[in-house]
């Protein structure tokens, strides 16, 4: 029988979280009282376009990585492996993409939501406001999501209430959010990621100190076959591969970056596009710095539970995998005042960044896209259509703070949670989007259907998979050694007893061990030599499946890129049989800029640059058959 102590957070440790959230208030606070007093829809949701590149790079970051990944990463690399480290190559590509081709394309439109676009490049309420409620549902999902996670972890370690955890984290990024806007986001996302920077890099030092140093750490982990980055296996049904992440992930991200309500703001809220494509082109430092001693801090947790030969998740210490950071923080750090409350700041700073950037992502696309076209909000002073935001905000964290709790109802990795739903849903809209700016001829019944078709797809896809219980494919990985975690184990690590041990288990690996089967804890006994039945389970070449179980067995990697594809080809198809629209009638500013010059010609191009210098309020983009005729006139114009 093994019994555990309980680590808790002590007096110094609350001390550090409160004076963490306190300033994130405070900010909230400062920006209120500031500047325009966030009294315009402009100030509030788009900080006035006046934003520095320090903080909206910074935050930029942030946004992409929360507390679902802080918790992610080394819980995936202790059932799965490091495949997941791909994310870094398909993450600097997709900021590649966004800024050589997306960025002057989304500043060019003076977009608040989104959304904004879908209503002028279809001229359709109906493809509106499906794209508009969807993308506000899934943010809301999403941020559920990210505050359910942190406050399963600090309640499974420290004794909080899930409950407490969730309120809390939520009322301070609904305040701060309400109270602040945009600049208030901005800043206190910057803040939050020099914490979470703090807080990784403090875990992994002392778990290189507590495990023997980074030399045994990759030894361990390459001997585990955790450090397994590299697997070309070209099925679809195969959970990670280097084809699924490096191109599934290149789709993710140029999603979140381009297409993303929170995201639009950020571009949209520095005085240049120059400073826009620096500040997304800046992430790709900052990104590393972030993901790399996340990378490094999982093999740490993995080294650490393997030389205790403790396995947490299998003996029920912890309810899920999703736990292990936290749980070994408490273990390691236990006799360092204020370092636990340092690293749980860093796991709030996460879900707070990530819940404010979804909060004011929501109460731009509430605004533009559904209380604006009210008559009776429309024509109220600005004061109080940006006091409307603020009341949608905390509509939004209401909402979300029920989502979370309905979240703690379900279970499995939490990055996969998240990823399956931003792409599931996310990639039909981006659908919707990218149909309309490379195909000038597509109509909004096309946009719709392959919209509707897109979601439909994708959700049959995932409730296939749950009710026929059919998982993608995940290559076995040794399990770690059980039986260890008792009080007081870990004092014996570095002994040679221990150093003796952990050259067994490596040993042990090459030829019979015990491997983990898919997406479960369930694990099988292999031996190589003998046993071929159990071998053939768990062989490189993964099941067989058969009929619809090829479709649910589809890795979640992929289903933002199903999804993207199918609203192209339904959406193509459709208008076909509906009628092309006639890309004359289509504003070309709309149209992406290597398809408008095809279309449109490069004289218009050049026209278009002047329109676009001239200011905000005085803009007027041209017409489909004005295009046409300032076309014609050019042309008579070259003749002469």
């Amino acid at each position: 029988m093994t019994v555990v102590l309980r680590n808790t957070l002590g007096v110094v440790d609350y001390i550090v979280i409160v004076v963490i959230l306190l300033i994130s208030i405070a900010i909230g606070i400062y920006f209120s009282l500031t500047g325009g007093h966030q009294r315009t829809t402009k100030e509030y949701l788009l900080a006035d376009k006046k934003m520095n590149l320090l903080p909206v790079t910074l935050s930029l970051i942030v946004s992409y990585y929360s507390a679902i990944s802080i918790l992610g990463y080394p819980a995936e690399v202790f059932l799965y492996g490091s495949q997941l480290a791909l994310f870094n190559i398909s993450s600097i590509v997709s900021f590649v993409i966004v800024a050589v081709f997306f960025i002057p394309f989304i500043r060019g439109l003076r977009l608040v939501s989104a959304f904004q676009y879908v209503k002028r490049r279809y001229k359709s309420r109906a493809v509106q406001k499906l794209s508009s409620g969807l993308g506000i549902l899934v943010t809301v999902f999403y941020l559920g999501t990210a505050t359910y996670a942190p406050a399963l972890a600090i309640e499974a370690v420290t004794g909080v209430p899930l409950w407490a955890s969730i309120v809390v984290i939520m009322a301070v990024s609904t305040l701060y959010t309400s109270l602040g806007g945009m600049k208030a986001v901005l800043w206190t996302d910057a803040l939050q990621f020099f914490i979470m920077i703090a807080g990784i890099l403090v875990v992994l030092i002392k778990g290189w100190v507590t495990i023997g140093g980074p030399t045994i750490m990759w030894e361990t982990s390459v001997a585990g076959q955790r450090a397994n980055f590299f697997d070309f296996d070209p099925s679809p049904t195969t959970r990670h591969t280097f084809w699924g992440i490096v191109v599934g992930g290149t789709c993710l991200g140029v999603i979140h970056n381009c297409f993303s309500q929170a995201n639009v703001q950020r571009i949209s809220s520095v005085k240049s596009d120059r400073q826009a494509r620096i500040a997304l082109l800046a992430k790709t430092p900052f990104y590393l710095l972030l993901t790399i001693p996340l990378l490094l801090i999982s093999f740490t947790v993995y080294t650490y539970y393997v030389q205790l030969r403790c396995n947490p998740v299998k003996e029920k210490i912890i309810t899920s995998a999703n736990q292990l950071l936290p749980h070994f923080v408490m273990e390691v750090m236990a006799d360092l005042p204020g370092i636990p409350g340092l690293f749980v700041s860093s796991l709030l700073s996460g879900s707070l960044s990530s819940n404010s950037s979804s909060l004011n992502g929501i109460a731009a696309l509430a605004w533009e896209d559904f209380f604006k076209d009210i008559n009776f909000l429309a024509k109220r002073a600005e004061k109080t259509r940006a006091l409307i935001s603020k009341l949608t905000v905390v509509v939004a964290g209401c909402v979300g703070t029920a989502i979370a709790f309905l979240a703690a109802k379900m279970g499995g990795p939490i990055m996969q949670i998240s990823l399956s739903l931003f792409g599931s849903v996310n990639g039909p809209l981006s659908g919707i989007f990218l149909l309309g700016a490379l195909f000038p001829w597509a109509n909004w019944i096309g946009a719709f259907t392959g919209g509707l078709c897109g979601i439909v797809m994708c959700a049959w896809t995932i409730c296939g998979s749950m009710v026929h219980k059919v998982h993608s494919y995940s290559p076995p990985v040794p399990a770690v050694p059980s039986g260890g975690c008792f009080p007081g184990n870990a004092s014996r690590l570095g002994s040679t007893l221990y150093n003796t041990s952990l050259l067994s288990y490596m040993s042990e690996t090459v030829n019979s061990t015990v491997y983990y089967l898919e997406d479960t804890m369930s694990s099988v006994t292999l031996d190589t030599a003998t046993n071929s039945t159990v071998a053939s389970l768990v062989s490189k070449s993964g099941p067989f499946y058969m009929g619809l179980d090829n479709l649910y067995a589809v890795s979640y990697i992929h289903y933002a890129l199903f999804g993207v594809l199918t609203v192209l080809v339904v959406g193509m198809a459709v208008s076909a049989a509906t009628g092309f629209t006639d890309p004359q009638d289509v504003d070309p500013v709309l149209i992406l800029p290597f398809i408008r010059r095809f279309v449109y010609g490069k004289n218009y191009e050049m026209k278009m640059k002047i329109d676009m210098e001239m200011d905000d309020t005085s803009i007027s983009l041209m017409s489909g058959r004005r295009v046409q005729e300032f076309r014609d006139s050019t042309k008579t114009e070259s003749s002469t």
